[in-house]
């Protein structure tokens, strides 16, 4: 499974209908909806803003937006699943251009819009991860986040009081390790066995 961390966006012009295209990483319905609003405040006089998104494997959706039923979303949909991604949504706003597309044109035209922002994107692996809080010595801080792998541990937050706290995504394989080090104290687990892109 991977998803794209870059925001990307194209046009596509068909038989003067416009077609603009927006993929965005999004995690959780919070910032699919933010990015929802978004669009819709940028093209407030689009005729339709067709959607689809996959956020987890049990979470994703899509809207045709009042055109004709399954001609619109539910092929944006299947091209984010058949490029096996999460966390990412899709929304093409079409401008109507006086020419009727028919079923097959508009399937075709929002298949390539989406296909196309796929393909110009980068993609990233998704990785069992596992959220974490803990604490560290002052004195160990350097040291320890040092010789931590690149990209293994993602710091979220730190607060600095008695100890350095930390919130943390650490990739699952190496959960284990840090569990053992004895630098690490009142290591907590948040929340685990879900994908995060490292």
């Amino acid at each position: 499974m991977q998803t794209i961390l870059e925001e990307k966006n194209n046009l596509l012009e068909i038989k003067k209908s416009k077609f603009y295209g927006y993929l965005f990483h999004a995690e959780n319905a919070e910032h699919f909806n933010t990015f929802l609003k978004r669009v819709k405040k940028e093209h407030p006089r689009a005729d339709h803003v067709v959607y689809a998104y996959v956020l987890s494997k049990d979470d994703s959706g899509y809207s045709d937006a009042n055109e004709p039923k399954g001609t619109a979303g539910r092929p944006v949909l299947n091209v984010i699943e058949k490029n096996s991604l999460s966390m990412v949504s899709i929304f093409i706003v079409r401008y109507f251009g006086g020419i009727k597309l028919g079923a097959g044109g508009l399937v075709r035209a929002y298949t390539q819009t989406a296909s196309e922002l796929i393909s110009a994107s980068e993609k990233n692996s998704l990785v069992k991860a596992v959220s974490i809080s803990f604490s560290l010595n002052y004195d160990e801080l350097n040291r320890f986040l040092s010789q931590i792998k690149e990209n293994s541990l993602i710091i979220l937050n730190k607060k600095f009081g008695e100890n350095v706290d930390i919130d943390a995504i650490i990739k699952e394989g190496m959960f284990p390790s840090l569990k053992n080090d004895i630098r690490v104290l009142s290591l907590k687990i948040l929340k685990k066995d879900f994908l995060y892109p490292f």
